[in-house]
């Protein structure tokens, strides 16, 4: 492959990763937010390839590990954003049922 991709795979990745860890650090994004997760994940990939090139087994072990640690928050955060939806229509139901039993109390007061 030509070597000028290499070095912008590299480039791209360093600036995903630092870029992340700057939006962190500086308070813009949690990190347990998707973008901060795919951040990571992007550019470790390219520093994957990057360092698979350059035969930086070290580097390339880690960003790999870097990657299985994002996919799995992001599963993870998936997970629970689909458990917090299914609680708040749990918990609108109860409060429907909750109103419709306090009008029911209601009218049986004023009619009674």
């Amino acid at each position: 492959m030509n070597q000028l991709w290499v070095e912008v795979f590299g480039w791209t990745g360093a600036s995903l990763a630092l870029g992340a860890y700057f939006l962190v650090s500086t308070g813009r994004v949690c990190g347990d937010s998707r973008l901060f997760q795919c951040m990571n994940i992007a550019g470790a990939t390219c520093l994957i390839f990057y360092t698979y090139h350059c035969k930086a087994y070290a580097s390339l072990l880690v960003n790999s590990v870097w990657v299985l640690i994002g996919l799995h928050s992001v599963l993870s955060i998936a997970k629970r954003k689909k458990q917090f939806q299914a609680a708040k229509e749990a918990a609108k139901e109860a409060a429907k049922e909750a109103a419709a039993s306090i009008m029911d109390i209601d009218i049986s007061a004023k009619s009674g």
